[in-house]
């Protein structure tokens, strides 16, 4: 594209608009073809932006594809300046497959993990006769066998010492006595 009337994309004669660039030049045309959006002549893609942008919030049916038409517009956009400042041709599939991919990506990001909370009342003992108490706590587990970090949601106090709530304390599973109600977590020296 340049600053005056001609596209040179796809050297249509007219006035550059966001609209054609994304929507009606041949090659946004064509990469709207190949996707899962569905397109039909006399409603998407036309010439008003507006009217191209509320067909892909509103008139879409409710499925997972539907939402890569955010990460379409970008890599498409990306796309034609890749023409234009490098003289780079994108395949419409390559452009499809990484809008493709970036929707899953998000999706993947805006999902709840399932984090696992027990609440403890009572530790155990250190070894120098401490009580440690605390409201809840999550154990990491995802670590090599018999270790596991304890991150607390309160303060953990001791008779001789309390720490912060948010400083993870790297505990020891004690073996022996995993299978029993209370296990015993010793604190590292």
């Amino acid at each position: 594209m340049t600053g005056g009337n001609i596209i040179e994309i796809c050297n249509f004669m007219a006035p550059e608009t966001v609209n054609h660039m994304l929507f009606e030049c041949p090659p946004a045309l064509h990469v709207w073809a190949l996707s899962p959006i569905p397109t039909t002549f006399d409603h998407f893609p036309t010439g008003g932006l507006f009217t191209n942008i509320a067909h892909l919030f509103w008139n879409l049916p409710n499925d997972e594809r539907m939402g890569m038409y955010p990460w379409l517009i970008w890599f498409i956009w990306k796309s034609q300046n890749d023409n234009v400042f490098s003289n780079d041709d994108s395949d419409p599939n390559d452009i499809i497959n990484h809008a493709a991919s970036e929707a899953v990506a998000g999706r993947t990001a805006q999902e709840k993990q399932e984090v696992f909370w027990s609440i403890l009342e009572h530790m155990g003992r250190e070894e120098h006769g401490g009580t440690w108490h605390m409201d809840a706590a999550q154990l990491d587990t995802q670590r090599k066998k018999e270790e596991a970090i304890l991150k607390t949601s309160s303060t953990i106090y001791s008779t001789n010492r309390s720490s912060s709530s948010t400083r993870p304390a790297k505990l020891q599973l004690d073996r022996a006595e995993s299978q029993s109600q209370t296990r015993k977590m010793l604190l590292p020296p």
